[in-house]
């Protein structure tokens, strides 16, 4: 399996980190600072601490308007087929997480993390679903499999 994220980018972004911090320490000087920036040119959209946590909780405004749409569309289906209807809604939500934000270099950016979860949550719960709430093991080793693949990728 191809890792989500190129391991040269990574390590890019470690450094220019590590400058930053060194020179906020005073062990480096700007100039230095801009010449290992330049040499070290990061690709990854990767906002600071704040945008971060603003991105998360618009984007999970925006999903809980799309998963609202989605209910109420099938809200008279059935129990089973909700279920199973949010089970292909979360693997979607897995699709669309690496097909237009992880391909686009989104690393951390607060909407990879909500789509994350919230494709994990969409999923566990489809399955739960469909085992009507009643096996334990079931949901325990669905959300050990969900959980290894979200942390794989």
């Amino acid at each position: 399996m191809k890792p989500a994220f190129e391991y040269d980018q990574l390590y890019k972004l470690e450094v220019i980190k590590e400058t930053k911090r060194w020179m906020k320490s005073a062990f480096i000087t700007r100039g230095q600072f801009d010449a290992i920036s330049e040499a070290y040119k990061v690709l990854f959209y990767h906002p600071n601490l704040m945008i971060r946590v603003l991105l998360f909780v618009a984007t999970l405004l925006g999903l809980s308007g799309v998963s609202g749409l989605f209910f109420l569309v099938f809200v008279s289906a059935g129990e089973d087929l909700l279920a199973a209807l949010c089970v292909v809604y979360g693997i979607a939500s897995f699709l669309v997480l690496e097909m237009l934000f992880i391909k686009n270099n989104h690393y951390k950016s607060g909407v990879t993390e909500a789509l994350l979860y919230h494709a994990c949550g969409f999923t566990i719960g489809g399955i739960a679903g469909l085992a009507n709430f009643d096996s334990v093991s079931l949901v325990v080793w669905t959300c050990v499999l969900v959980f290894s693949f979200a942390a794989i990728r």
